[in-house]
């Protein structure tokens, strides 16, 4: 899936407002989270990251170049719902993925992948623009996410598991 123009991210940007985060955007499958106001939630393997400050988040994405994309959300997302949202997820097992609480929050029941959540959103104009770090992006300023498979995320999340253990 092509997505695009994409803009340089910058920290102050950032700070405020909805965007919800694809990590390793290039990998299969990328790593999904939020940022919301200058604070980063996420459902990891391992862990749930609930109002981390963006700062360190953004330290760790500039010292190892994580092509990492921001997709800025023309949506009124409440922290207190974030926050009670994330809660529910105190670590990704059965069918859950860093995916779950985003469609949770943003009432996406039906999508298994970011690039029909991105459809979706856009589909609805939830969208306002999208902002990166470290992509491989075309002339157009556009970047591929990969197309993968749940069976590739079910996958991933168990071998995190199996090294964190």
């Amino acid at each position: 899936m092509r997505i695009g123009p994409v803009s340089e991210a910058e920290e102050s940007a950032l700070s405020s407002g909805a965007y919800v985060v694809v990590l390793h955007a290039g990998k299969i499958p990328p790593h999904l989270g939020l940022f919301v106001n200058g604070f980063y939630y996420s459902a990891a393997a391992h862990k749930i990251y609930m109002g981390e400050e963006i700062k360190a988040l953004l330290k760790v994405i500039k010292r190892k170049e994580i092509p990492t994309l921001w997709i800025k959300l023309n949506a009124d997302v409440q922290e207190a719902e974030v926050k009670k949202i994330f809660s529910d997820y105190h670590q990704l097992v059965g069918k859950a993925t860093c995916l779950s609480p985003l469609k949770d929050l943003l009432k996406q029941p039906h999508v298994n992948f970011i690039f029909e959540l991105i459809d979706e959103l856009q589909r609805q104009g939830k969208i306002s623009s999208y902002s990166g770090l470290y992509l491989d992006l075309s002339s157009d300023k556009e970047v591929e996410l990969p197309v993968y498979t749940l069976q590739d995320i079910y996958l991933h999340i168990n071998a995190l598991k199996l090294r964190n253990a």
